[in-house]
């Protein structure tokens, strides 16, 4: 930050203007404070495809398979599914985040792919989750691949369904936490503390509520 305002500063008076700047303690606080919710609303689900062998998944059957599914490539480097509205369901994206490119697609052999999804930002979650396992499953047996969590472990039956009741918890626990914020801001403040008790109940590790129940009136 102080870099950047050091920058600035020199570009304004090689140009004979002059810059006023914001408390930079204040300005780094506000951005903190902004990095944290985007961290909290920011709920991404992944499902991993790696290679059963050290040719790695092939980059033209994955692009095949990716706009067979109807999934395009965009300038961010990742294929997306998206709804009539343009809004994405899917994403796919290199498992080492380097950008997946038409002309790279051509010779790569890929160590990994993750199939994502925001639950905060998709109308029905566990549904879109269901597709997403259905095009994991297809990629996975069309590419000589398998089906991995974070750590590489295969993913079970049993352990998609559990993802699938997390991710309701999920949507649930904001909903409750919505609710609990218009009550509070009604002045029904015993309803809105049992919205927030619900909320956290759903899910005890969102950040908002918890920092929200801390705050509330005693």
């Amino acid at each position: 930050l102080s870099r950047f305002r050091e920058i600035v500063e020199g570009a304004a008076g090689d140009l004979g203007a002059t810059v006023h700047f914001d408390d930079e303690a204040e300005a780094l606080a506000r951005a903190v404070e902004l990095d944290a919710f985007c961290a909290d609303n920011d709920v991404a689900i992944g499902l991993n495809i790696i290679p059963r062998d050290i040719t790695g998944l092939a980059g033209t059957k994955l692009r095949a398979l990716a706009e067979a599914s109807g999934c395009i490539l965009k300038a961010d480097g990742s294929f997306h599914l998206c709804d009539e509205r343009g809004t994405t369901l899917i994403a796919l994206a290199s498992m080492d985040g380097v950008p997946l490119e038409a002309s790279s697609l051509k010779t790569l052999r890929s160590q990994g792919v993750t199939l994502l999804i925001d639950v905060t930002r998709v109308v029905d979650g566990r549904q879109i989750f269901r597709r997403m396992t259905d095009l994991a499953k297809q990629f996975a047996a069309s590419l000589n691949g398998i089906v991995v969590d974070d750590n590489r472990t295969p993913l079970t039956v049993a352990s998609l369904e559990k993802i699938a009741g997390q991710i309701l918890s999920i949507k649930f626990s904001r909903k409750l936490y919505t609710a609990a914020r218009e009550l509070l801001y009604a002045h029904r403040e015993e309803e809105a503390y049992w919205r927030l008790v619900e909320s956290l109940e759903e899910d005890h590790q969102y950040a908002e509520a918890l920092e929200l129940m801390n705050a509330f009136p005693r």
